[in-house]
């Protein structure tokens, strides 16, 4: 008999310390180490876990140093209602704080996801994100049964420096030594263009001659001979006067 006390009161004992760490609530990131490097981007998971007893509200607050790092955004899980009201959702990066809160009206009791951080690399460094003691998880009576604080680490490694090779090759110095040789078309078409024009000036001073050459015949009457051709533009003359007179002549008697 009491024997069986004995081992009744040790697994009363027992289920004292196992209760409570069943009903405890966990934080964890996703990932659990973060390598990067300055000047780039990178997403943390913020994931809680109610271990089989219904939770409904939770508080998380963020600590990370602020000359390595800022964050750029926070997107909660759709499931969550977010909590506005100061003192439950911040970002100061000058300080290095975030506080996001919400509530989980259907309840949690397994993993859930509350949102997912991202953040920037600021400079070259080993940083570590924490957890702040006043976050919380609380269950149906209001208890807060959050008992997990990790720390994630975050290697941030320099940016890789750009080389600018500013070697020149020899054909870069002289300019165009090993340039191909262009090729001269515009003389030739300048050539084409003066060839053109000296064929038409030719074209018309031998029409002007042809024109002359009939011209003389005509007045010479086909003799070519200048004498002749001086006579009859005498003769064409005075008939030209004769018959300006006549008219003048018999304009006066009418």
């Amino acid at each position: 008999m009491n024997k069986s006390i004995f081992t009744n009161i040790l697994i009363a004992i027992g289920l004292l310390f196992v209760a409570p760490a069943a009903l405890a609530a966990t934080l964890n990131f996703s990932p659990t180490t973060v390598n990067t490097t300055a000047g780039e981007d990178f997403s943390l998971q913020i994931n809680l876990n109610s271990q089989d007893a219904p939770s409904y509200t939770a508080k998380v607050e963020l600590s990370y140093p602020a000359d390595l790092l800022s964050i750029n955004s926070f997107t909660p899980n759709g499931d969550w209602m977010q909590l506005k009201q100061s003192g439950y959702d911040l970002i100061d990066n000058a300080n290095g704080v975030l506080i996001k809160s919400g509530g989980y009206p259907s309840g949690f009791s397994s993993t859930v996801n509350f949102g997912t951080v991202s953040f920037h690399a600021k400079a070259a460094g080993s940083a570590t994100i924490t957890v702040g003691s006043n976050s919380f998880v609380y269950n149906a009576a209001g208890t807060n049964v959050l008992s997990s604080n990790p720390v994630e680490s975050v290697n941030i490694a320099e940016a890789a420096s750009t080389v600018v090779n500013l070697e020149t090759t020899p054909a870069a110095e002289t300019g165009t030594e090993n340039a191909a040789p262009a090729e001269t078309t515009a003389p030739e078409a300048n050539n084409t263009v003066t060839e053109n024009t000296a064929a038409a000036a030719n074209a018309a001073a031998s029409a002007q001659g042809s024109l002359a050459s009939i011209a003389g015949r005509i007045v010479t009457l086909n003799t070519n001979n200048f004498w002749v051709g001086f006579l009859v533009i005498v003769i064409i003359i005075g008939i030209i006067y004769y018959a300006f007179d006549m008219i003048s002549k018999r304009s006066k008697k009418q």
